[in-house]
């Protein structure tokens, strides 16, 4: 399953990001983050703030068949090569095959070194599921758990194999 990486101007792609989110976030944050997006730029001026800004906010998706299975935005800054990860929110608890994708994209396409996902204590298997793929805990504020993978724990895991 390969991962798609968002486009706010197609509209099926927004379509489908509607439907998944009606059934798993009613709040719908990224279709109205799309929606935003076409309704204070056009298309020539959105690839020129991609292309040009040192900040980015990148949303990549896998499909099954016609609809959207799971999404992540990634938020970095290109300069400091730093990414934080935002998981969509899921009615069901199932395995995020996302998140081996979205982390290989962020530090492989991106050229990212440290990627973050904080997640609250509820969350314990996504949790797990982060442990799992080479996050590190490094630590809990305010009830949020930050997670940490660097690009050297990559490289050093390669190494090993």
């Amino acid at each position: 399953m390969n991962i798609i990486v968002a486009d706010p101007f197609n509209d099926n792609h927004v379509k489908m990001f509607n439907d998944f989110e009606e059934l798993n976030n009613p709040n719908k944050p990224m279709t109205k983050y799309m929606e935003s997006i076409r309704n204070t730029c056009d298309r020539k001026k959105y690839n020129k703030i991609v292309n040009n800004n040192n900040e980015f906010n990148t949303i990549i998706f896998t499909m099954d068949e016609n609809n959207i299975r799971d999404y992540c935005l990634l938020k970095g800054e290109k300069d400091r090569k730093v990414c934080e990860l935002f998981f969509a929110s899921l009615k069901d608890n199932k395995h995020r095959s996302i998140m081996d994708k979205a982390s290989k994209y962020a530090l492989d396409v991106l050229g990212m070194e440290q990627l973050f996902v904080s997640i609250t204590a509820k969350e314990g298997k996504l949790y797990n599921q982060l442990i799992n793929n080479g996050y590190e805990d490094i630590g809990e504020v305010n009830g949020k758990i930050t997670l940490l993978k660097e690009k050297e724990d990559e490289i050093e895991i390669g190494k090993k194999i």
